[in-house]
């Protein structure tokens, strides 16, 4: 699978890309008709195991998110159940995320328009789970 990657990197480090491209790419399918307006952004940190499918949710509505969160979950595990079988695990923010989500190897899988991480210096995200 990952022939196409730079010679120089390890059969590890492939590896991990290799994980990495196929939780994003099930975290993308898994959103799809799973996701409510109320739903800022989703994230996948697929450096991690499990990996974790961070989710940014408008103030106030992450308890009426949560279904739509464990529906991406579920479908996350059913995309990936055939191949190499993910483990993922959410963590719900309330409208904010961490400044260096990019450096913490989080990868996007969309914003909602007119929405935008950067708040304030001193807003923190609340994370509900």
């Amino acid at each position: 699978m990952h022939d196409y990657y730079d010679p120089a990197l390890t059969e590890e480090q492939k590896a991990a890309l290799d994980r990495e491209n196929v939780a994003v790419l099930a975290a993308v399918q898994a959103a799809l008709g799973n996701i409510s307006p109320d739903v800022r952004a989703p994230f996948v940190d697929a450096r991690t195991e499990p990996t974790v499918l961070h989710v940014v949710v408008a103030d106030g509505r992450a308890e009426a998110c949560r279904d739509d969160v464990d529906d991406t979950v579920a479908e996350f595990h059913a995309q990936t159940w055939g191949g190499q079988a993910l483990e993922a695990v959410p963590q719900v923010h309330v409208e904010v995320v961490p400044r260096d989500w990019s450096r913490r190897g989080w990868r996007p899988v969309y914003w909602a328009a007119g929405w935008s991480a950067w708040r304030p210096e001193g807003t923190t995200s609340r994370v509900t789970r």
